[in-house]
């Protein structure tokens, strides 16, 4: 099925994020839909941003994106790390899960349920602690329910380690 998301709408709300002060990431990131056990996913991302929007019209036993490449440094148990995004969407809110998890989804190193997203434009922050140490991941956003999100500047920070005075 081709996506429904006109260009012109994307630019729109492109600007309505800078507008706004959603901070951007210095390099855009790749983005991939994940549609399992029967999911039905149209997913866009915005070329060369971190702005993508999802429409999930079957939940199968996952629905839902992904970045294999945004995370850079290895896990430590114990690391905290906070994502940062701005979300909309044309009516309700959502539920997502945010996850550290292994490559290939069959390991989990940090999992968090955050409050319902959407609404009209507006700016989260997620944090996530890593229970389990990995030298690679990705970081995976999905859905509980059937609908549309669209995200904007999708950043994911490491915390720096408190030092004791």
């Amino acid at each position: 099925m081709k996506n429904p998301f006109p260009v012109a709408l994307a630019i729109l709300i492109l600007a309505l994020f800078a507008r706004a002060g959603v901070p951007r990431m210095e390099a855009a990131v790749t983005w991939q839909a994940i549609s399992e056990g029967g999911a039905s996913v149209d997913f866009t991302q915005l070329p060369n941003t971190n702005a993508v929007q999802i429409t999930v019209t079957n939940l199968g036993s996952r629905a839902g994106f992904f970045s294999p490449d945004i995370v850079t440094q290895p896990l430590q148990t114990g690391q905290w790390y906070d994502l940062n995004f701005a979300a909309q969407t044309e009516r309700k809110t959502y539920a997502l899960t945010v996850s550290l998890e292994s490559l290939d989804g069959q390991d989990v190193y940090a999992r968090t349920t955050p409050p319902e997203i959407g609404g009209q434009h507006r700016s989260y922050t997620v944090a996530l602690g890593v229970r389990k140490p990995a030298a690679t991941c990705r970081l995976v956003i999905t859905m509980a329910e059937t609908g549309t999100i669209s995200l904007d500047g999708i950043a994911l920070v490491r915390r720096e380690p408190e030092t004791s005075k």
